[in-house]
């Protein structure tokens, strides 16, 4: 079974799409899903300002100008300041004007997995992320179509130019250097084009029926077009858990989704119905005192009910929903999960204990400003009390206990019921999220039921859980 502590959904203006990719730093997850936008001007002598496409994250902007490769170098200008979408510098002179890019990055909305992962990675938790929703951009003639690798409108307007003989690929701005090929065959050519894609030197495949043998692609220009980024719904989630299985997930968060975009919806039918309890971290519909009112009834979600400050101090300071950062929280550890202090702040909205003990009550997870420690989670609930954070995520381990061992015995004949509970009770004695009083396995038909008794880290209580594990064979 696979072990995901961590997984994040959401948007991207780049990088692959509903793929698991788990990220090993900063420059590699920025480099695939972080994509820059870019803005083109041309300036004349005595130009001192243009404006960007959008605004500037953190009003950081680069200005750059093309190579005769397509390669992007530096381009001076001076006493250069960007405002949201207003750049200005002081006038060029004659031996400075010309074509000028200005790189920059969007500011990230709520459903961005450069937003999430911005506040996850404070909590020191491996983080596995999925790209939702868009659409590659794609240039086709007679059945043979030239297309981006990843989906976005970042690909739109790449021209392919194909001759008798060459090939000629002229990214669209920020994706790539111009490259010409002299190919023997299309499989010549599609080769490579893999090649120089993984090399970073564009994003471009090539599709078609395909010759071995000749160079068949039709001759033309290609500009490619369509590319979309996606947009994430609560639909899109649902379609997710219907299409994929979660398990050995412990922490989902859906971004930009909230507790109100979940209600009335089948995704809390799919997930209790699935074997691995996982945890739905979603944000919540609103704040403060109109918490109360909206309950969150499910123990498989964590519902929280503040926003946060996140890259604190810096110019990309920003402030959006706290759900990215308290899931990695939850994912980091399966208990000292309430009163743990939190690693971004200011938090916002504030709450006071009665409220706080009112909000709570009604399902939500919500901070508390401690003298000692500052900002601070409050308690880790879901939305049923019974099934605090904590007691979902021993039970996670304890299931998962139970399950690898078995993984390897699913369908196969003549396994003994003394060799399973062999192999279950070695798998238990590792399990440190509480203590197993007693267990055991029920065989009926073909599938396998474990109950298990158990007192989760740090408490008295002791659960009784039955679990549905899987089908083996007769």
């Amino acid at each position: 079974m696979y072990d995901i502590p961590l997984l994040l959904i959401g948007t991207a203006t780049d990088g692959p799409t509903e793929e698991l990719v788990d990220v090993t730093s900063e420059s590699q997850f920025l480099k695939l899903f972080g994509g820059y936008q870019y803005t083109a001007a041309t300036l004349a002598s005595g130009t001192t300002g243009t404006t960007l496409g959008g605004a500037a994250w953190g009003n950081e902007v680069r200005p750059l100008r093309l190579d005769t490769d397509g390669a992007y170098i530096d381009k001076v200008l001076f006493e250069l300041t960007c405002t949201g979408t207003a750049v200005t510098f002081s006038a060029p002179g004659p031996s400075m004007s010309g074509v000028v890019h200005f790189r920059y990055q969007d500011v990230p909305g709520n459903s961005s997995l450069i937003h999430a992962y911005y506040q996850a990675r404070s909590a020191g938790v491996p983080i596995t992320v999925m790209r939702a929703g868009g659409v590659p951009a794609t240039g086709t003639v007679s059945g043979f179509t030239f297309q981006s690798r990843y989906a976005g409108t970042r690909y739109n307007g790449t021209i392919v130019s194909v001759t008798s003989t060459t090939v000629t690929i002229t990214p669209a701005t920020g994706t790539g250097r111009i490259c010409t090929y002299t190919p023997v065959s299309d499989i010549d050519l599609r080769n490579r084009l893999l090649i120089d894609q993984d090399r970073g030197r564009h994003g471009i495949i090539l599709l078609g029926p395909l010759s071995q043998s000749a160079f068949t692609v039709p001759t033309g220009t290609y500009t490619l077009s369509g590319g979309t980024n996606g947009t994430f719904s609560a639909g899109d989630f649902l379609d997710l858990l219907e299409g994929y299985t979660f398990e050995g997930v412990n922490v989902v968060c859906p971004l930009g989704i909230t507790l109100a975009d979940l209600t009335g919806t089948t995704v809390l039918s799919n997930v209790e119905a699935a074997a691995y309890p996982i945890l739905i971290a979603v944000q919540a519909s609103t704040s403060g005192s109109a918490l109360s009112g909206t309950a969150n009834t499910s123990k498989h979600i964590c519902s929280v009910g503040f926003q946060t400050t996140y890259r604190t101090g810096t110019v990309f300071e920003t402030s959006g929903h706290a759900v990215p950062m308290v899931a990695a929280m939850l994912a980091h550890d399966t208990h000292n999960l309430s009163n743990a202090q939190l690693p971004e702040g200011p938090p916002t909205p504030s709450y006071g204990q009665a409220l706080l003990r009112l909000c709570t009550t009604s399902g939500h997870t919500l901070h508390y400003r401690s003298v000692a420690k500052g900002p601070s989670i409050y308690r880790a609930v879901t939305g049923d009390s019974d099934w605090p954070v904590s007691r979902m995520r021993a039970l996670q381990q304890l299931v998962r206990a139970v399950l690898e061992p078995l993984e390897n015995v699913l369908g196969r004949s003549g396994i003994t019921r003394s060799y399973l509970e062999r192999q279950v009770d070695a798998a238990l004695s590792s399990v440190t999220a509480g203590t197993v009083l007693d267990w055991d396995l029920d065989i009926r038909g073909d599938t396998i039921y474990a109950a298990i008794r158990f007192i989760p880290y740090g408490e008295v209580l002791v659960i009784t859980a039955a679990v549905r594990l899987g089908r083996i064979s007769s």
